[in-house]
């Protein structure tokens, strides 16, 4: 009886700092991509309830990393504050070891690691593909409200687009004067006597149809001129850091359709490791979180008078070599220097034998550096 309070005292007291973790970084990474869809933010036709959906479709991306960071920090405060507080030498002088106090944290363990499993098996690739169609419809609506008769428009990266009337009905532009300069070489002016907007959600592609009229282009020498007439002219856009292209990126990809993109690549004779080290991270990343189970606990256990603030840059250092060693295997895995496999799973290898050492000297009482 007395144990099983002590699991449920443990349980709550890491879930409490859970869930504090869980909010603070994910709350740090919003915000940087705040700042990024900060011009579409501001952009006319754009609703709060898009702004809503865009931060929901990228919030699998962000729990996927910030689950194991929460969880890792989350026991180094709980053992740090038993530690601190000398309750860990009570429990001890009671008769119980290090190892009877972590069925709380493998429980724990277990629903962080089932939760981001399925965060990064199935609402991962849903957010990435819902995220880049609520994109291209807020770039879609800001390009087709942005464009004014009347002003010059430079909403578009590399363009300057002036027309002389628009039909409210169905967006017809007509007296249509553009400058490209996306070529600095050859800067272009285009005249049209109509054109309109189409697009493609499917690819995500919005084109500027032109119909009736010319191309303009002087070298940069400014030595030669150049006019050619079209009937029919089409100008893809791209407006800020919209998303244009039909290519499923791997990210995007299911489990299904990663097999399937490595499986064809091979059978092309082309580089199928980068379907695969997809693959492969989304298994190594929620089984960090098993890894620091069995870090975070023997590291949290410290001398008095230590503070919290040393759990937290604990944590911080701990996360920034683990997912430096993630990059760096990626990195080396696109090279060709490592395989796949030992790409993405490189850094959990290190932290697990690590874990075991470490893990077994404090269980054992002994130092974790030898003197």
């Amino acid at each position: 009886m007395k144990t099983k309070i002590l699991n449920l005292y443990i349980f709550k007291e890491s879930l409490i700092f859970f869930i504090l973790g869980l909010s603070i970084f994910t709350f740090v990474l919003l915000i940087g991509n705040i700042l990024k869809l900060m011009d579409i933010i501001a952009g006319k036709g754009v609703g709060f309830l898009d702004i809503i959906r865009l931060f929901l479709y990228f919030l699998p991306y962000v729990l996927v990393f910030t689950i194991p960071m929460a969880f890792l920090l989350a026991l180094l405060l709980t053992f740090g504050r038993l530690s601190s507080e000398n309750e860990l030498i009570a429990l001890k002088s009671s008769g119980l070891s290090l190892y009877q106090l972590t069925g709380p944290v493998a429980v724990l363990a277990v629903i962080t690691f089932i939760l981001t499993t399925f965060l990064s098996l199935f609402a991962l690739p849903w957010g990435n593909v819902s995220l880049r169609k609520q994109l291209f419809h807020l770039v879609r609506t800001r390009a087709e409200v942005g464009i004014n008769e009347g002003v010059f428009n430079d909403d578009f990266t590399g363009l300057i687009i002036y027309i002389q009337r628009r039909s409210s009905e169905d967006g017809k532009m007509e007296g249509i004067f553009l400058s490209d300069t996306r070529d600095l070489g050859t800067p272009t002016t285009v005249l049209a006597r109509e054109g309109y907007l189409r697009s493609d959600p499917e690819r995500y592609r919005l084109t500027l149809h032109l119909t009736d009229g010319s191309i303009h282009q002087i070298s940069k020498d400014l030595l030669s001129y150049h006019q050619i007439n079209f009937g029919d002219y089409q100008l893809k856009l791209t407006l800020g850091d919209g998303e244009e292209g039909g290519r499923k990126r791997y990210q995007d990809m299911t489990l299904s359709e990663l097999r399937e993109a490595a499986g064809r690549l091979r059978q092309e004779g082309q580089n199928f490791s980068f379907p695969l080290m997809e693959l492969h991270k989304r298994f190594a990343i929620p089984f960090a979180c098993l890894i620091f189970a069995l870090i975070g606990v023997p590291l949290g256990i410290q001398p008095p008078r230590s503070g919290r603030s040393r759990s937290f840059s604990i944590s911080l250092a701990l996360l920034f070599v683990y997912y430096l060693l993630l990059v760096g295997g990626r990195s080396l895995g696109e090279k060709g220097f490592l395989p796949p496999f030992l790409a993405m799973w490189i850094g959990n290898i290190v932290f697990v034998a690590f874990g075991f050492v470490l893990f077994y000297r404090v269980a054992n009482e002994k130092r974790l550096i030898r003197k």
